[in-house]
């Protein structure tokens, strides 16, 4: 995958993709297709496409992410996957833990809050004890 940034917002957004026809392609192909990069100053150009690929351009500029994919879809001729028994299982409890974690938040939250009262508190009560004294 070759992934190119930009900090131009006025450039273009389009996601490529690449289809080869046929699986005959050579090794060293295969390795340079196969690659990963990453830029954010267009280094990483993606290769022309060879003779036996298709590509699909989409422009994803100012569109929701919901677009996107419903373009990709069309385009490409993806089907969603719908997730197994265990990837379920595994999403349920990942809600699980977030809503734990919530709660945690929540009382940690609210025993920071007491302990800075308390704080609060006990740093008046000292200038008050220092006027006081003073007087």
């Amino acid at each position: 995958m070759i992934v190119n940034r930009s900090l131009d917002q006025a450039g273009p957004a389009t996601l490529t993709v690449y289809f080869r026809q046929s699986s005959g392609a050579s090794p060293a192909l295969d390795a340079a297709l196969a690659r990963s990069s990453s830029s954010t100053s267009g280094a990483s150009p993606a290769p022309e496409p060879t003779q036996d690929e298709r590509v699909v351009t989409i422009d994803m500029k100012h569109q929701r992410s919901e677009a996107i994919l419903g373009e990709f879809l069309e385009k490409t001729g993806a089907v969603p996957v719908a997730p197994n028994q265990r990837e379920d299982a595994d999403l349920r409890e990942l809600e699980h833990r977030r809503a734990l974690a919530a709660v945690d938040r929540e009382r940690t939250r609210k025993v920071i809050a007491e302990a800075r009262r308390e704080a609060a508190m006990l740093a008046q009560a000292r200038t008050d004890a220092v006027g006081a004294s003073a007087e």
